[in-house]
């Protein structure tokens, strides 16, 4: 069967079991959402991933399997407190959380097919991409090096405050502008063993800067930094191998877990979760906003859709200092304008000394705003996206493929971000693209030879 007939059948079922969900907990029901989430992401891996899996598709799949569907079919069951699922949630939306997880995961597949697949850039891609920007290598030493001494203080004194790793706006223009140099060194060498003699100051700064992060409680950098480099190692200097990246990938939820571990206090193993095996711990910072979706589903049929009004936030992060200016002429807050401050006020309901952050859900992000056709237009439009940058940066496009790394870097946490988290990041590193590449290199300005597709190194689905 076609694979694109057999996703519309399935789109179809996950549909009708969306709108029949029972309000009781159902484990095979569960199941059965799971089943055809499996089918999809074998299709997926079929027809685009095959042996490439530092791509946004897996990541990305593999993220949202655990926030998605790692609580319902087997946690519940286990131990249906666990972690924050501890909090008042409704339960009755467990069945139709994972149905509607199942209608956007359908959809996404059935996007990401509408492009065709091409497996790697030639080495003569590989190779002269960009135009050598010898300002731009000093000017991210000192960036680095100044970020690395205004770090140095607070690992000091112990006191991280969260905001300081995402919200900074000297921080999130030196962060678009690290990740820019990693991409445009890689493209621009022709050996892993020249690109560490040629750099090695470079990224020696990034790693200190990535540990340092680490030491203070900010895993997500050292996310980023690790996936855009093995990105651009993979697609520009050597393929990495399946296995390794699959020894990378388990060895990094290890570490994140521990480094989480150790911010909370203590162990990390409460008593409340001691029947849980470790090995089901290591995803745990992705699983816990599986009870964010059921939350904001709970809230928009209750209280009516916010029609985008819940994505303000990330719509005024693109302006610089938008975000407070909005908020202090308006007197709205961040709970009327980003789910996941919506997340956290529902449940606190107020100050509170013990409040934390709950995070917000990918699919209940856009169900809040635009209900179940949302989520099925925005995470279809979201594969075509990235299937047409993917498809057009294998072409020799290199903004295509810059952007489509943005995306692949943040995929671990964008399964638990809001849908358009992803605006500032891509709007800003385009800007620095043109910026820095105000006049293309011969390669991009020869359109026929960006045209030209090397069949011997290329497959077609």
């Amino acid at each position: 069967m076609n694979a694109r007939i057999l996703l519309f059948f399935m789109a179809f079922v996950s549909s009708i079991l969306f709108w029949a969900s029972p309000n009781t907990y159902s484990l095979i029901y569960c199941y059965i959402c799971m089943g055809i989430f499996i089918v999809a992401f074998y299709i997926l891996i079929k027809e685009r991933i095959r042996n490439n899996l530092i791509s946004f598709e897996f990541i990305f799949s593999f993220s949202f399997l655990y926030t998605n569907y790692f609580y319902p079919t087997v946690l519940y069951s286990i131990n249906a407190n666990f972690s924050l699922f501890g909090l008042e949630f409704p339960e009755n939306y467990i069945n139709k959380g994972i149905a509607l997880s199942t209608v956007g995961y359908v959809f996404l597949v059935l996007g990401l097919l509408k492009y065709p697949c091409i497996a790697q850039l030639t080495n003569d891609r590989k190779r002269n991409l960009f135009k050598e920007l010898s300002f731009y290598k000093p000017a991210a030493v000192l960036l680095l090096l100044l970020l690395i001494v205004s770090l140095i203080p607070i690992l000091q004194s112990g006191i991280y405050d969260g905001n300081y790793g995402e919200g900074a706006f000297y921080k999130v223009v030196a962060d678009v502008f690290i990740y820019y140099l990693i991409f445009e060194t890689f493209s621009n060498s022709k050996s892993f063993k020249g690109l560490i003699k040629k750099n090695t100051l470079f990224f020696a700064l990034v790693l200190s800067y990535v540990v340092l992060m680490t030491l203070i409680g900010n895993r997500g950098m050292f996310m980023r930094i690790s996936v855009i480099t093995l990105f651009c190692c993979n697609y520009f200097v050597k393929r990495i191998k399946v296995k390794h990246f699959v020894i990378m990938l388990v060895f990094g939820m290890a570490l994140m877990t521990f480094v989480g571990q150790e911010r909370g206090g203590g162990s990390g193993r409460s008593e409340a979760n001691r029947e849980i095996p470790t090995v089901l711990l290591l995803g745990k910072d992705l699983i816990i906003n599986n009870r964010s979706l059921y939350v904001l589903m709970d809230y928009g049929d209750r209280l009516g859709l916010t029609y985008g009004r819940t994505s303000g936030l990330d719509f005024l992060a693109v302006i610089p200092f938008g975000q407070s200016l909005f908020m202090k002429f308006t007197g709205l807050t961040e709970g009327d304008l980003n789910s996941a401050s919506l997340v956290t006020d529902l449940y606190y309901q107020g100050n509170d000394e013990n409040r934390i952050g709950l995070g917000t859900n990918l699919i209940g992000d856009i169900y809040i705003s635009f209900g179940f056709f949302g989520v099925v237009f925005l995470m279809y439009f979201l594969g075509v996206l990235l299937s047409r940058l993917h498809y057009k940066g294998m072409r020799g496009d290199m903004l295509s493929l810059f952007i489509y790394s943005i995306f692949t870097m943040t995929a671990i946490i964008y399964v638990r971000s809001p849908y358009f988290s992803m605006l500032r990041p891509v709007i800003w590193s385009v800007a620095l693209y043109y910026i820095a590449n105000s006049k293309k290199s011969p390669v991009l300005r020869d359109r026929e030879y960006r045209n030209k597709i090397d069949e011997s190194t290329a497959y077609l689905t």
